[in-house]
Formats: C-alpha cells, structure tokens, sequence
C-alpha cells in the first residue's frame, strides 16, 4: 500500500510538473481544505501522511464542485489524521475554510460573522490552532500549535483584542 501510496504521489508531482509547463491549473484540497496559498516551509506533508487521495480532471465534475474558474484538476487528498478525528469534531469549522470581511471571520455564503469553535489544521492533519469566534472575532483563549504537536502560544482575547493570560513555549514544549 505504501508503495503505491508513493508511486501515486511521484506521479501526483509529475503531473504538476508538466502542468506547470502548460498552464493547467491544479487545486489541492486537503482533509476538506482548499489550498490556496503556498503553505509555510514547516507546513508540508509527507506520504506516510497520506490515507488517500482522488485526482478529478473532468470539467463537468469541476464545475459541478464550483471550481471551475480556479481548476482544470483537482487533487484531493485525505490525512490518515483527519480520519482519527471524530465527527463531532469534522463538524468544527476551521477559518482556513472561512472569509475574513471588514475584520471578522464569516463561514462562505453567510451574511452574519461566525461565532463557535474553530479549528484549523496543518496539510499533515495535525492541529495547527484552536479557538471560539464570536461575531466573527477570537474571543477567549486561542492556543497555537507548533508542526511537531507542542503548544506554541496561548492568548487571551476579549472581542478580538488581546487582554489577559497569555504564554509563550519554545519548540521543544517548555515555557519561554
């Protein structure tokens, strides 16, 4: 399974490759996520990660999913995390899957700013950040997590300003 799992991959990467020399225009949504931006350099994902993944090039499926003036493939990849989770916990937005209008966060196609929990994630699966959105601003304890799992920061937040306990961590989980 691994092999195959690598063999898709390298073909995945191939493909992108000869895309790239011809324009074609690749969306990656990952564990549900579009990627839109390029993920910072300790954000990246590694094919023992990987569970699955399905490659869609057909355009009336494209347009169907609505990408259709974003993709002509998309590649679709599930995190052998993402299947850990629970699905209380899929149920959870994260803002990486959310628009930010006039300073607050609102779920796509929505006229009011959200309010809930939120969770985002790295490419791997793994727990990137969490925190409670009300009005569309963090409110309360938002705690930021290193690629390796260690907590990075906590912050306490009132309407989306900092205000109150907050700690900082090194990589390797102890205070700064």
């Amino acid at each position: 399974m691994n092999k195959f799992l690598l063999c898709l991959v390298l073909s995945i990467i191939s493909h992108v490759a000869l895309a790239q020399s011809t324009n074609e225009r690749v969306l990656y949504i990952i564990d549900s996520v579009a990627v839109i931006d390029d993920p910072a350099e300790d954000d990246q994902i590694n094919n023992d990660e990987i569970d699955h993944l399905e490659v869609v090039t057909n355009s009336v499926r494209i347009k169907a999913l609505g990408y259709e003036d974003k993709a002509d493939k998309i590649i679709y990849i599930t995190t052998k995390n993402y299947l850990t989770r629970t699905e209380e916990i899929k149920r959870i937005p994260s803002t990486k899957n959310m628009v930010k209008k006039d300073g607050k966060w609102f779920n796509k196609n929505m006229v009011s700013p959200y309010s809930g929990l939120f969770i985002d994630y790295f490419m791997n699966g793994k727990k990137q950040g969490e925190g409670t959105l009300k009005d569309g601003t963090v409110d309360g304890i938002r705690t930021v997590y290193y690629p390796n799992g260690n907590k990075q920061y906590f912050y306490t937040y009132a309407n989306g300003v900092r205000n109150g306990l907050s700690e900082e961590y090194f990589r390797n989980g102890n205070l700064l």
